[in-house]
């Protein structure tokens, strides 16, 4: 009888153990992809910036030009600040989501990590 009560005891605790790792696996991966999409923002919003900048720039000579005015200028560049002030959200949300994996890898908090790739779209799924 004791010899199956810790056989049956071992069992429960290797169940347990497995458990925990699949739970961990999950998180991690939830984890990765929060990077992934966090890092993925960041990205889109740093074009965006680009492409405010570039019509900024344009607009500025628009104006001296004679061919724009300053509120077009304005609207542009408040709306260059606005995107700017996301981006640094934006990339402390990538921070935190990367602390987030650094902690479950029991990794220094701010230990570096390559940008990391979303995974490919899944096919539509067939309509009925």
């Amino acid at each position: 009888l004791a010899r199956a009560l810790a056989a049956s005891e071992a069992q429960m605790q290797h169940a347990e153990v497995e458990f925990r790792v699949a739970m961990l696996r999950r998180d991690l991966v939830k984890a990765l992809l929060r990077v992934a999409l966090a890092g993925r923002v960041v990205e889109a919003a740093a074009q965006d910036i680009a492409w405010l900048e570039t019509m900024t720039a344009l607009a500025t000579e628009r104006l001296r030009a004679g061919n724009a005015t300053a509120v077009e200028v304005l609207m542009l560049q408040n709306e260059q600040a606005k995107r700017t002030t996301q981006r640094r959200a934006e990339e402390a949300r990538l921070a935190t989501e990367t602390a987030t994996v650094n902690r479950l890898l029991n990794r220094p908090l701010h230990s570096h990590w390559p940008p990391l790739a979303l995974p490919p779209l899944a096919p539509a799924l067939p309509r009925r």
